[in-house]
């Protein structure tokens, strides 16, 4: 913000500075100067809706509408951030651009991999199942633990293509600060916020994405005995999901609230169930036995 707040007063106040800036524009992207504006005024509008968005979330005056307003801008942010790239790829060797390329898809498709091994391991601890079994929830989570590490590639990759930009352009004619300094401030700003805003509200998100897919991966009865059952107490968004021929999972939402147990089918008649536990809830169980 620094960056970018001197940047604007030189722009304004300083004649041969602003001279000298306009010449950079007009020389490396010739005709793109009507772009190349919406960009700079979009990314400076775009830091102020962040702020405004992240302040409504951690307020938490409105959460579904601080979380809409910061879903749009982040959407909004990738459409420049893609935009900037080709910009500054224009401008760069076709060697280099392939590299960059390649760079660019190794380091997304490792996010991808470490993300949807993360979400494998929270979805087996959490229902308890195998991972086949719920496709949909775990590639959503898959998504939801890659959103942090995408940003700090997004806020990482603002600094290589400043310095890919200035290094191996094609041209001896500077790309002009005023491009650089606002993408990056946009994505300094934009990782600060979205990521504490991710930390603060990981649990609501985790159950919001659940409440969306989980029904995907169910259904609407588990069968016992030759019979089909619910559990109406559950109520009648309850789903089940079989693990095996007389085990299932029940999902259901209590309290805005996602959870799970196991339903076991008994030998004559009807079913058991009983909460899905980890380590740490068996140990709490254990604390005041030991004590």
């Amino acid at each position: 913000m620094l960056l970018i707040s001197t940047y604007i007063i030189n722009f304004y106040s300083v004649p041969t500075f602003a001279t000298s800036e306009k010449k950079k524009i007009k020389g490396v992207f010739p005709g793109r100067r009507g772009k190349l504006k919406r960009i700079i005024t979009d990314s400076m509008v775009l830091i102020l809706v962040f702020f405004v968005s992240g302040s409504i979330v951690f307020s938490g005056s409105d959460l579904n509408y601080g979380l809409t307003l910061l879903a749009i801008s982040t959407g909004y942010f990738t459409f420049l951030f893609v935009n900037y790239y080709f910009l500054c790829m224009s401008r760069v060797k076709e060697k280099i651009v392939k590299i960059i390329n390649k760079i660019l898809f190794i380091v997304f498709s490792i996010i991808l991999f470490f993300s949807k091994m993360i979400a494998n391991g929270f979805v087996k601890e959490f229902f308890d199942v195998d991972i086949a079994k719920v496709p949909y929830i775990s590639w959503s989570f898959s998504i939801l633990f890659a959103i942090p590490f995408f940003l700090m590639a997004s806020h990482l990759g603002c600094m290589i293509l400043e310095g890919a930009t200035d290094l191996f352009r094609i041209r001896k004619i500077k790309v002009p600060s005023m491009i650089h300094y606002s993408i990056f401030c946009l994505s300094c700003v934009f990782f600060t916020i979205s990521y504490i805003s991710y930390l603060g509200s990981a649990g609501w998100l985790f159950n919001a994405v659940t409440k969306k897919v989980y029904s995907y991966d169910t259904r609407s009865s588990f069968q016992c005995n030759n019979k089909y059952w619910t559990i109406p107490e559950l109520g009648k968004d309850a789903r089940y999901l079989a693990e095996t021929s007389d085990s299932y999972r029940v999902i259901y939402i209590r309290g805005n609230k996602i959870n799970v147990e196991v339903v076991k089918c008994e030998k004559k008649e009807g079913y058991i169930r009983f909460p899905i536990e980890n380590a740490k809830d068996i140990l709490k169980k254990q604390a005041p036995k030991g004590g």
